[in-house]
């Protein structure tokens, strides 16, 4: 059984968007709103460089999920643009139910999520320096 069909996580699967081919998801620097889940096709991440360039980090598929570092992290400004090359569909999952549900975490697991937050965002950093 997949985690999007366990009935805990029914209130989550409310919304969903069809991105076209070529369509950008969400820009680097835009604020985050929501995190996304692949449902079919594929996106990929992008950052610009030192030098302006745009550089292709990651390429993600069905069933991967993306933009929680800025919902899970204290960083809220998005940290690489999202496109899909040929279309896709996505689960959007506002930031509202990732707040409401990390309202209830504990708190030492709310810690180490940030933490870990911050750890990627300065490989991101350290990526976009290269």
């Amino acid at each position: 059984m997949s985690v999007l069909e366990r009935p805990e996580f029914a209130d989550l699967l409310s919304r969903r968007r069809i991105v076209a081919p070529g369509e950008v998801v969400f820009l680097e620097g835009q604020e985050a709103d929501a995190v996304y889940v692949i449902l079919q096709g594929e996106v990929q991440a992008a950052l610009t460089d030192s030098s302006g360039k745009q550089v292709v980090i990651n390429r993600m598929h069905p069933g991967e999920i993306f933009g929680e570092l800025e919902l899970l992290g204290p960083h809220t400004k998005r940290t690489a643009t999202i496109l899909s090359q040929d279309g896709c569909e996505l689960l959007m999952i506002d930031r509202a139910v990732v707040d409401k549900r990390m309202a209830e975490a504990d708190p030492f697991l709310r810690y180490m999520m940030g933490h870990l937050c911050g750890i990627i965002k300065g490989w991101t950093d350290l990526a976009r320096r290269a």
